[in-house]
């Protein structure tokens, strides 16, 4: 499939966020923290069902450090090209907004939002060309990911600028996030294929040449979208082709000591990873709450007396089989750590 890099995919996601959600799903503006959602326990469940999860691909959630913006990344396949937009709604006034895409996500290919921990930023994946670069790419050559960064400006971004080397421009890096003292972690794919998690020091405001984490974290030749929690205690990451998998990609952690030695990956158990893809973990600014894409499946089927067209909104329900957000209480986590 060919993957345009330059394109605006804005319109076409406004399209598809339109085109989800019915007259009466817009009548309505939630409430409160977490677009007034009861909180999960410690078993999963989809976040906001016909508001953020709504039957499209909805991949990654990240709000901000006070909790009154949610970014979602959003992906779908469009004919022959693949849309990968970034979505925002804000609590104002006590109700939250529709979503809308965000104004930075309007060149290329936009995925994993993260706001820095202190609010000030918003990092994200973005195939747009870095200045000298040509807008297209060739038909058998994939578009070239790089990290983008907003700075808070008032109530709105500023202009999007990439990060610069030593993280950009040496093999494609996705799903950068960040620790209370600077420190990011991300994925970075090499020439070879290998893909794997890397992280890079902030040192007088300047990032470090960046080191990949050992060999206990980085067990086969795939594993991306890691998210690491504010404190740097523990990381999250999807990794795909270990012996101990549920199917396909499943999520793992490894804890971090103060000695910065890591526990062995520990798979988050059957409760969260399925048969299908897992990726996209996202840790909620108050520590509370683990967000993460999936693409679990509900079972269904026809009632009696179901009219066509009730059959269709239950097929275009969250649950069928493509990425929801789903979100669970985050001792589901802790209570993984070894007692060592």
């Amino acid at each position: 499939m060919r993957q345009n890099p330059v394109f605006s995919s804005a319109a076409i996601v406004v399209l598809l966020l339109s085109s989800g959600c019915t007259p009466e799903e817009h009548s309505h503006s939630p409430a409160g923290p977490y677009l007034g959602q009861s909180p999960p326990g410690t078993t999963p469940e989809i976040f906001a069902p016909g508001i953020v999860s709504t039957g499209m691909n909805e991949v990654e959630a990240a709000f901000s450090p006070d909790g009154t913006e949610l970014y979602l990344a959003i992906m779908s396949d469009i004919g022959t090209d693949f849309v990968a937009a970034i979505a925002m709604a804000r609590l104002e006034d006590g109700g939250w907004t529709d979503l809308e895409i965000a104004p930075f996500s309007d060149v290329g290919l936009n995925m994993d939002p993260f706001v820095h921990p202190d609010g000030s930023k918003l990092y994200f994946t973005s195939t747009r060309p870095l200045d000298g670069e040509p807008v297209t790419t060739e038909d058998d050559e994939a578009p070239k990911s790089n990290f983008w960064v907003v700075e808070r400006e008032a109530d709105s971004w500023s202009a999007p600028r990439p990060i610069g080397p030593p993280i950009n421009g040496f093999g494609n890096v996705s799903a950068a996030t960040v620790t209370r003292t600077g420190t990011m972690y991300f994925t970075r794919r090499l020439e070879d294929g290998w893909e794997g998690i890397f992280r890079s020091r902030l040192v007088d405001g300047q990032y470090q040449e960046p080191e990949r984490l050992p060999d206990n974290v980085n067990t086969t030749n795939t594993q991306f979208h890691s998210s690491i929690a504010p404190d740097e205690s523990y990381l999250i990451l999807s990794i795909y082709g270990r012996d101990d998998s549920y199917g396909s990609t499943d999520y793992y952690v490894s804890f971090r000591d103060s000695n910065d030695v890591w526990s062995d990956v520990i798979n988050l158990g059957d409760e969260i990873n399925t048969e299908e893809t897992e990726a996209a973990p996202c840790l909620s600014p108050d520590g509370r709450f683990f967000f993460f894409g999936s693409q679990a499946k509900i079972e269904r089927t026809a009632a009696p007396g179901m009219t066509f067209n009730d059959l269709r909104n239950e097929l275009h329900q969250p649950g069928n089989g493509s990425w929801d957000i789903h979100w669970v209480d985050v001792s589901v986590i802790q209570t993984l750590r070894p007692s060592s």
